[in-house]
């Protein structure tokens, strides 16, 4: 689950980076994304997201963990991934958790390592946001379109009216494709079914707008790339669920059509070579091309003993470089 809404925030912060860092830092400028893998001896480590920005006229690195739910380890995390970027990139780097919902035990900072003593060896500062305690009003501000999504998770936006605020924003400013993200986020806070029931008939009308968004068809490639993600945890429910069920009906005919040409493959060649049976089957068992599989049976129909099956048939690999 944290996985999906790490993925969601990063779209979010794709569609315009800018924003985001004005919301954290105002008067800050975004300049470029840094990739997020740490390599360390021999594993790596993911930052969510860092930033080369300028701030107050000096180069620095902005590094932001999202947060659906507390972390009891997250300032050793946080502290982790802030010495090692400043390290590597001789840049003064500043750590952020946005946390999207309310939730309890959430860590304060700052982070400290101490001596078997009890001394202070170690202390991190970092700063946590929350994005319940943001008014409305903020993520509202002219230049701030992209962050319309999260309405429905600032202070009392949990609401259909804050959602329908989030739509016609996003209308008035053209930045439907951010539309599937706003529906997800909704869904995350909303909890009383007359309220989600709502939800979706509210985005089920909107559901041609939300096909032709990139950040639908991410995360239909996403779901596509990675086993669906388990249905996207259980997708974004019906209408970017469609999108998802889609992808699967794509992949599972796939795999029937895979499944029917070799089957027909292997029958022509029991009735015409029987003795090629088991070259054929060796030869066609990593084949994941139906295509492929057509464009053998019809090279079959042309050969005239074993002997040219076999040529046919053991030339595949060939073909499949």
């Amino acid at each position: 689950m944290a996985k999906k809404w790490d993925h969601l925030m990063k779209m979010l912060a794709k569609a315009n980076p800018q924003h985001l860092v004005s919301l954290i830092l105002p008067g800050a400028r975004f300049v470029s994304e840094i990739p997020g893998e740490l390599q360390v001896q021999s594993r790596e480590i993911q930052a969510d997201l860092l930033y080369n920005i300028v701030w107050n006229d000096v180069d620095t690195i902005l590094h932001v963990e999202f947060q659906r739910r507390h972390d009891p380890d997250i300032g050793e995390r946080l502290w982790e991934y802030n010495g090692l970027t400043s390290i590597l990139n001789k840049v003064t780097v500043c750590s952020f958790v946005i946390y999207l919902v309310k939730d309890s035990g959430i860590v304060q900072p700052p982070y400290q390592r101490l001596s078997p003593e009890g001394q202070v060896i170690h202390q991190f500062y970092y700063t946590n946001l929350y994005l319940w305690e943001i008014p409305a009003e903020m993520l509202k501000q002219s230049e701030l379109e992209g962050l319309l999504p999260l309405l429905p998770l600032s202070k009392n936006g949990a609401r259909p009216q804050m959602v329908e605020e989030a739509i016609t924003g996003l209308q008035e400013t053209h930045r439907e494709d951010l539309l599937p993200l706003a529906y997800a986020f909704a869904d995350l806070v909303f909890k009383q079914s007359e309220d989600r029931d709502w939800l979706h008939r509210r985005f089920e009308m909107l559901h041609d707008v939300l096909e032709e968004s990139w950040v639908y068809q991410e995360i239909k490639k996403k779901g596509l790339e990675q086993g669906l993600e388990q249905g996207l945890e259980q997708g974004l429910e019906r209408g970017l669920e469609r999108g998802i069920q889609q992808g699967r009906d794509e992949v599972e005919a796939r795999i029937r059509e895979l499944r029917q040409q070799r089957k027909t493959l292997i029958a022509f060649v029991e009735t015409h070579f029987p003795a090629m049976v088991p070259l054929v089957k060796v030869q066609t068992y990593d084949i994941d091309d139906p295509e492929m599989l057509q464009n053998l049976l019809i090279d079959l129909f042309h050969a005239r003993s074993d002997e040219e099956a076999e040529r046919t048939i053991s030339s595949l690999p060939e073909q499949q470089l």
